[in-house]
């Protein structure tokens, strides 16, 4: 997925390269060139906050959930709600 400039949409980078940067050369912020849709059923299917936010990140910045250790995310995810309704 391919992020551009606020300020210039001429200036596309990869989601790597928006993360690195931080703003465009020009002050803009980085916007993605589309949003992805998530799937509610999938979401509901996972069993904790850390599951959720690692499938939503990875719509978006596709494949650096994949990189993720899961100890680190489970210790700033620690409460149990029900994040579905049913």
């Amino acid at each position: 997925m391919q992020f551009f400039s606020t300020r210039n949409a001429g200036s596309r980078v990869s989601a790597a390269q928006a993360i690195v940067q931080g703003l465009s050369s020009e002050g803009g912020l980085f916007v993605p060139e589309s949003f992805p849709q998530a799937d509610l059923k999938t979401a509901c299917e996972k069993g904790s906050y850390a599951e959720l936010a690692a499938y939503v990140l990875g719509l978006v910045l596709p494949g650096l959930c994949l990189r993720l250790p899961k100890r680190p995310m489970a210790r700033r995810f620690r409460a149990k709600q029900d994040i579905c309704m049913r």
